[in-house]
């Protein structure tokens, strides 16, 4: 076989050149890299981010799932693209942060959380939102529970009910009970009849006509 010429030579030396900036691109299209700082006034969030201990790089678009934002603290990491092997146009498509990650979900289970132990977890039994700085929900529409099951209101500090223009309790055909140590009835208007008041009621004392009646004394009194 004959011996490749200058302008063989030239050629293979041109191509292994080309293969070795390849290459190189190839590896630095994808790295891991250091979340250093966030600014999130911007449509597309964007970070400053560390790879290398020298290499730092500046406003990263990072891209997040349409209906789902967090803004990552320092020190999150991350796994940064450089699109087209260029690290001067990286982008950043996930962020995630170790030392808050919610542990020990069961299959299938789903959660947001961060870094303050908040979260919201839907679960095998259940969804639970749970928070140590108290949960707003706030709507210019109308609110709804319903549930096939029992509905509970539990508070510590107590539980409060506002409606600027009324409060209606509905228990159908079923008794309304409202029970506690002490009922103030100050500040509500109650219509009792003729001849009786919420205080001193007596049994067979008349409300709106004859068929309506107080039942019950002084102490203990049920409207029928």
């Amino acid at each position: 076989m004959e011996a490749a010429g200058p302008a063989g030579g030239a050629a293979m030396k041109a191509m292994e050149d080309a293969l070795r900036r390849l290459s190189g691109r190839i590896q630095m299209a994808i790295g891991r890299c250091i979340v250093m700082a966030v600014d999130d006034g911007r449509k597309f969030q964007e970070l400053q981010v560390q790879l290398l201990a020298d290499e730092v790089l500046e406003r990263v678009e990072r891209f997040q799932d349409y209906g789902i934002t967090s803004v990552p603290r320092r020190g999150a990491e991350g796994v940064v693209l450089g699109v087209g092997g260029l690290r001067s146009h990286a982008i950043a498509i996930c962020v995630g942060d170790r030392r808050y990650r919610l542990t020990g979900l069961q299959e299938g289970e789903v959660a947001l959380h961060d870094d303050q132990g908040q979260k919201v977890l839907i679960g095998r039994e259940g969804i639970v939102i749970s928070s140590d700085q108290g949960v707003s929900i706030e709507t210019e529409g109308n609110f709804a529970v319903a549930a096939e099951g029992t509905i509970s209101l539990a508070g510590q500090g107590g539980v409060s009910i506002e409606g600027p223009t009324g409060v209606s309790i509905d228990g159908g055909s079923n008794a309304v009970t409202v029970s506690g140590n002490f009922i103030d009835l100050d500040a509500i208007a109650v219509d009792v009849g003729a001849g009786a008041s919420a205080y001193a009621a007596r049994r067979g004392d008349a409300i709106n006509d004859s068929t309506d009646t107080i039942l019950g004394g002084s102490s203990s009194v049920r409207i029928a």
